[in-house]
């Protein structure tokens, strides 16, 4: 398992061969042990190495925590040691141990079952602030599409507006878009005339041909001006 090449990042000697150190312990728990065990148990292999006389070498400061990618275990063994395959067969089981020894084991146990669980503890608490950190960029990605989109209908509403006043009032049909509501801005700057002493909106004016008036007059024998006004 040690010299497996495919797992070197996951397990391997340490820096002088009389150990061996085991590095991010859920990807450990999960590609490696299957492999070599019947379980995927990390508290379960350690446990395991306690009964052949292995020992856990690091310890980490009381109330450190990190995440499970970032520690590291290592173990040691009198007799396991780097290119020395024959002392490997020295390397035995305990013999039934006595009471104080096997609760020190169980405590062992739970100690490691306590690191891992502060491990998924301390990783559950990094995704939660990931992703609130990610939910609140969306919300502030948000919050400028929309004043950007608000900037964007003010100007065009103040463009169509301008039109319509160079066009006395009215859209031209080639830009009268459906969906599209823009009031005409001297809709805008009249009072409705449904309000009390509101002015009736000012109208386009309209060209009428007026009929030119005729004077008709009749000779009077008092007075020389015209009598009559059709």
């Amino acid at each position: 398992m040690v010299l497996d090449d495919q797992f070197q990042h996951l397990i391997t000697w340490s820096y002088t061969g009389s150990s061996f150190i085991v590095c991010n312990i859920m990807e450990f728990s999960r590609d490696v042990l299957p492999k070599h065990f019947k379980h995927n148990n990390f508290s379960s292999f350690v446990r395991q190495l306690n009964m052949y006389g292995f020992h856990k070498v690091n310890k980490s400061p009381r109330g450190h925590r990190t995440s499970a990618e970032n520690q590291i275990w290592e173990f040691s063994h009198p007799k396991f040691i780097r290119g020395r395959a024959e002392f490997l067969d020295d390397i035995k089981r305990k013999a039934m141990e006595t009471s104080d020894q096997q609760q020190r084991l169980v405590n062992g146990d739970l100690q490691v079952q306590m690191n891992m669980v502060q491990s998924s503890q301390s990783d559950m608490l990094q995704q939660v602030s990931t992703l609130f950190e990610n939910f609140n960029h969306v919300i502030k990605e948000l919050h400028e599409t929309k004043l950007k989109q608000q900037s964007q209908e003010h100007l065009l509403r103040t463009m169509m507006n301008y039109i319509c006043q160079q066009n006395n009032g009215q859209l031209p049909p080639e830009l009268n878009m459906d969906g599209l509501h823009l009031e005409p801005l001297h809709n805008k700057l009249q009072p409705h005339p449904s309000q009390p002493g509101a002015a009736v909106p000012l109208q386009p004016p309209v060209s009428v041909k007026q009929t030119p008036s005729i004077f008709v007059t009749a000779h009077h024998p008092n007075s020389a001006s015209p009598t009559h006004l059709l």
